[in-house]
């Protein structure tokens, strides 16, 4: 019996394309689960906390700011509350990153 209501386990036989010869192969996969899911007012709401934390990031150039607030605008980036953190780590990283490589 399987323990785990969510694990379908399936043993089909199979015959040997060579010698004919039946034997079994098993298979596992796991049934899709629903999570919470997002509403459009917080993908909102996370964009506009995106959008508070660019003003702490210091950007080499315009430009890149320029493109990331578009992709953030952009009504087909979705994004929830555990995407913050590590997008605003990713860009700051990015733009260190350019800053140090403009000083050498």
């Amino acid at each position: 019996m399987n323990k785990n209501p969510q694990i379908i386990k399936k043993i089909e036989p199979v015959n040997c394309p060579h010698c004919k010869k039946e034997f079994y192969i098993s298979s596992q996969s796991m049934m899709p689960t629903l999570t919470e899911t997002t509403t459009i007012e917080e993908i909102e709401r996370t964009k506009e906390k995106v959008r508070e934390g660019l003003g702490q990031i210091a950007f080499h150039n315009d430009g890149e700011k320029s493109q990331i607030l578009e992709w953030l605008n952009n009504e087909n980036t979705l994004l929830d509350a555990s995407d913050i953190e590590p997008i605003l780590k990713q860009i700051g990283r990015e733009q260190v990153e350019a800053i140090q490589a403009n000083k050498k």
